[in-house]
């Protein structure tokens, strides 16, 4: 017997997109500190395309984070930055793809997304300091 719901359970029990990136294009990380969990994400990103080429976490955190950043992981490989410019339509399908959500694991798909956004962020300035020279 799952502690958690059937979709959030198998996406835990076998996260597909979990581990690291050797020389990741960016990573970014979300720490929650009230539950001690945190999320790391890195990208790879194809410099002429600006596409994700691939996504990877890691985390320690409960089934609701796992499943949330192996799924965010999924939605976002093979996308083109200019694609996620509405990072809360991601977040609503996630929400909507395992279903009802305890209110009080919401917290859990924010902190998966708030790490792939920083990720965005790292990223995004690296470009910066690369034009500037």
């Amino acid at each position: 017997m799952s502690i958690y719901p059937p979709k959030i359970s198998k996406r835990f029990m076998s996260p597909i997109n979990s581990g690291d990136i050797i020389s990741p294009s960016a990573t970014g990380g979300e720490v929650d500190f009230s539950c001690g969990v945190s999320v790391k994400f890195s990208v790879n990103i194809d410099p002429e395309t600006k596409t994700i080429t691939a996504a990877k976490f890691r985390t320690n955190g409960c089934g609701f984070v796992i499943a949330a950043a192996d799924l965010l992981s999924d939605r976002i490989n093979g996308k083109q930055l200019i694609d996620l410019h509405a990072l809360k339509d991601i977040e609503r399908d996630l929400l909507f793809e395992f279903g009802e959500i305890p209110a009080n694991r919401a917290h859990c798909f924010e902190l998966a997304l708030g790490a792939f956004q920083n990720a965005l962020s790292e990223y995004r300035s690296s470009q910066i300091a690369a034009w500037e020279g």
